[in-house]
């Protein structure tokens, strides 16, 4: 076995220890932390996604209402042809036409 002395190089270093970072992680915690934000994320897609099925549904809601004929036909705007008349008894009108 040969052994080769090299002389240490301090520029080199200490730039190298500027960027050395030592850190002793928890990594239990850390996954825990992770878990939790992804399903903070799935949490607010599924109500993001509940909110735009209900905003549909109220609006397919309005066509329908817009479309039907529910509000022409409601009994408060019926009249029938004899209220038109100023004609108190309809029975007596009918018997002058003749």
């Amino acid at each position: 076995v040969k052994k080769i002395t090299i002389e240490k190089d301090n520029q080199i270093v200490r730039r190298l220890d500027k960027t050395r970072k030592e850190s002793f992680p928890d990594l239990a915690l850390e996954k825990l932390e992770m878990e939790k934000e992804r399903r903070k994320v799935l949490r607010e897609a599924a109500n993001q996604k509940e909110k735009e099925k209900l905003q549909q549904e109220k609006q397919r809601r309005e066509e329908a209402e817009k479309r039907s004929y529910e509000s022409l036909f409601a009994s408060s705007n019926m009249r029938s042809n004899w209220q038109n008349t100023d004609v108190k008894d309809i029975n007596e009108w009918e018997e002058d036409f003749m």
